[in-house]
């Protein structure tokens, strides 16, 4: 009963098979390994370019999220400072708010004053 039965040795990446034929061992020869090494090389040579356009792809992306990124926060920077100014003159315009309603007031109270004194004059006369 004939089998292949791949055998790894500790100094070579790819080392020849043995081929078992009941008792005797026929080792494959060095030449077929390397000639089976440069098929393997030229297979990963072919793969070799798309692996590369797909880490260049990936390094864009990358680029490409870090440039968003960064436009993000300097707008949410930019909104921040915006929306601290406009709290800011939203204190200073509910000061000036309170301000007005109490010189209202004030207006009012001395309208009323005024227009007392007059009813009083008139209701005299």
């Amino acid at each position: 009963m004939a089998s292949l039965i791949p055998h790894f040795h500790n100094t070579m990446r790819y080392t020849p098979f043995l081929l078992h034929v009941t008792e005797l061992s026929v080792i494959m020869p060095l030449k077929t390994a390397r000639e089976l090494d440069v098929e393997t090389e030229k297979l990963a040579g072919e793969g070799f370019p798309t692996l590369e356009e797909k880490i260049y792809k990936a390094i864009e992306l990358l680029k490409s999220a870090r440039e968003g990124k960064a436009a993000a926060e300097r707008d949410a920077n930019r909104l921040r400072e915006q929306l601290e100014q406009r709290e800011e003159e939203l204190e200073v315009l509910r000061a000036e708010m309170v301000a007005l309603r109490k010189e209202r007031e004030d207006v009012r109270s001395r309208v009323e004053k005024m227009v007392k004194q007059i009813d009083s004059l008139v209701s005299e006369a």
